[in-house]
């Protein structure tokens, strides 16, 4: 991982299900047991920021 802002994640499909992350290159089939690269949704970015405590 050659970005600090790289996650490994085992929840992501949850995430993906609640519409929190998306790919970030689209694709025509998700291949089960790969890898995709995600990045937080605008609802996704709306919900760390309302769940931030600074």
């Amino acid at each position: 991982m050659g970005n600090p802002d790289d996650v490994t994640c085992r929840s992501s499909p949850v995430l993906f299900r609640l519409g929190l992350v998306e790919l970030c290159q689209p694709v025509r089939h998700l291949e089960p047991g790969l890898y995709y690269r995600l990045k937080l949704s605008s609802s996704g970015h709306e919900a760390l920021k309302a769940n931030a405590h600074l």
